[in-house]
C-alpha cells in the first residue's frame, strides 16, 4: 500500500514555488507600497492636500511605477496564475492613483509650478 494523500497534499512531487527569487521579493514590494498608497488614499484623516504628504506620496507612487515596468517585462514568462495577479495589482494602482491625481492637482499645481492660491481660482474657491 502506498502513503495517502493528506487534504493539503495535492501534487507531492510538484516542485515548490522559490519564494526567494527577484520576481517573488518585487511582487511582494508592490503590495506592500500599493496598500500604503491606497490606505493613504482613502484615509480621511490624511491630509492629502499637504505639501509634505504630496511629496511623500508622489515617492510611493514613482517607486510603484518603477517595480511596475521591471515586472512588466518578466510576468509574461510566468504562468497565467502570476498575469492575473498582476493585472488585478495595476488596474488597482490605476484606480487609487486616479483618485489621488484628482484630489491633488492643486498641490500638483503649487509644488510644481509655484502657482500662488489668488492666481489660482480653483484654489481659492476650495479653502474658503
Amino acid at each position: 500500500m502506498g502513503k495517502r494523500r493528506k487534504a493539503g497534499n495535492i501534487n507531492p512531487k510538484k516542485q515548490l514555488k522559490k519564494q526567494g527569487t527577484a520576481y517573488y521579493n518585487r511582487e511582494q514590494e508592490i503590495n506592500y507600497l500599493l496598500n500604503n498608497f491606497t490606505s493613504a488614499v482613502y484615509n480621511p484623516n490624511f491630509n492629502l492636500q499637504n505639501i509634505k504628504s504630496y511629496k511623500q506620496m508622489n515617492e510611493i507612487r514613482m517607486k510603484l511605477k518603477k517595480l511596475f515596468d521591471q515586472q512588466g517585462n518578466m510576468v509574461w514568462k510566468k504562468s497565467a496564475k502570476r498575469r492575473r495577479i498582476y493585472d488585478e495589482q495595476l488596474s488597482k494602482f490605476k484606480v487609487v492613483y486616479t483618485r489621488w491625481k484628482s484630489e491633488t492637482y492643486l498641490t500638483y499645481l503649487n509644488v510644481n509650478f509655484d502657482v500662488p492660491e489668488h492666481l489660482n481660482p480653483i484654489l481659492s474657491m476650495k479653502r474658503s
